[in-house]
């Protein structure tokens, strides 16, 4: 069985490594998966089975390390070697995670030096991160792909948000791109459980300050309104809120009958089936799992860093009716609670969109490599 070496590191959220999990998931049924894994762990988040794991040294003091000249790449480059791998797939890099140039390029520089030279894939979400820098960064990009990469696989659909809407020359990318469709769990598109009445309000990972401010205003719109908001509110905070935020969820829902405060639910999917409504950030992974639930949606796409991602994926719902966007301005107990009673007056848009992205991943792989294993036999069998 063929080998890959999934490098992913996750460094403000969850969702990046939400998703790299899923695709190992899918890529263990037919290949032999090493998880190279950087970031903060997540307390509650089960990683697959069937997979082997190497712990990636931590962020922290990066460019310390490098003041002091240690060589950040070697325990990458010395698991590569380890390994062998017949695929390397990046999670992001090199179209985020530049910081961590050093740890990537030596295995790049390996790989690509190899007479037996692995399958360099980049693996990207739909939207990338805004950036000022926009033409210097892309530049950048375009010369790490011409150098060590043989594949860009974008996890999204190309009918919904074509990777050119945030990164303008993928043209000029010298290697195939393809869209693999958007990589869920395929449990979150089960048939729907009997309706309830409950809401599920969630952060993503937790970190987010404008989405700690979206679970406050549901919760108080659950308390100043039960008569006109007769739901229970599930509100999950996320495996990495400050113990304050929680604490003062926690505080600000005690004694409410209707509210449920929690850290974290290792399938938001599950949960979301047969609720009521959703109420959530406009992150990669949520927005899924309420697509997969197929009920009424609110976001509130504010991120709070200057980046534009989450408001393009909302905007694009939006204008395909299938969810509504928050403002700031809704967040005052009245106006959520209209936001919450108008959304629910309309049945949510369904939506045409490949969601088969882990499984999709795997059979790109696999099928190419196939044809460079049957190329390479018919290269040895060539007479001189």
């Amino acid at each position: 069985m063929q080998r890959v070496l999934l490098y992913c590191r996750h460094t403000i959220g969850i969702g990046h490594l939400v998703r790299s999990l899923s695709i190992a998931e899918a890529l263990a049924q037919r290949f032999d998966v090493l998880m190279a894994l950087g970031g903060e762990r997540v307390e509650g988040l089960t990683l697959p089975a069937g997979i082997r794991y190497f712990e990636l040294p931590a962020a922290a003091g990066v460019s310390e390390r490098l003041a002091l000249g240690e060589e950040l790449g070697e325990p990458l480059l010395a698991a590569a070697k380890m390994w062998r791998p017949d695929v390397i797939l990046t999670e992001l890099y090199p179209f985020g995670r530049k910081s961590f140039d050093a740890e990537l390029l030596p295995m790049l520089r390996w790989a690509k030096a190899q007479p037996d030279k692995p399958l360099v894939v980049s693996s990207v979400r739909d939207i990338l991160v805004h950036r000022a820098n926009a033409e210097s960064f892309e530049q950048r990009v375009v010369g790490i792909i011409g150098s060590y990469f043989d594949l860009v696989l974008v996890h999204g659909d190309e009918r919904f948000v074509p990777l050119d809407v945030t990164f303008s020359r993928v043209r000029d990318l010298a290697c195939p791109v393809r869209y693999t469709g958007y990589v869920t769990r395929a449990k979150n598109y089960a048939a729907p459980a009997a309706a309830e009445p409950r809401v599920v309000v969630s952060n993503g990972g937790g970190r987010c300050v404008p989405g700690q401010k979206l679970l406050r205003a549901s919760v108080a719109a659950a308390l100043q309104f039960p008569d006109r908001l007769p739901y229970t509110f599930e509100v999950y905070t996320g495996p990495l809120a400050p113990d304050a935020v929680y604490e003062d969820l926690c505080a600000l829902a005690a004694g409410a009958a209707n509210i449920r405060v929690a850290r974290f639910t290792p399938d938001l999917g599950a949960r979301l089936r047969g609720a009521t409504l959703a109420i959530g950030m406009g992150g990669y992974n949520t927005v899924l799992d309420l697509l997969g639930a197929k009920i009424p949606a609110l976001i509130y796409p504010e991120y709070g860093n200057g980046d534009t991602e989450q408001e393009v994926r909302a905007e694009r719902l939006e204008k395909l009716g299938a969810a509504s966007v928050l403002s700031g301005e809704d967040l005052q107990p009245e106006r959520m609670t209209q936001a919450i009673e108008s959304v629910l007056r309309r049945k949510p848009a369904a939506i045409e969109i490949d969601l088969d992205g882990a499984g999709n991943t795997m059979r790109i792989l696999h099928e190419m490599q196939a044809r460079r294993s049957d190329l390479a036999s018919a290269a040895a069998g060539c007479p001189q």
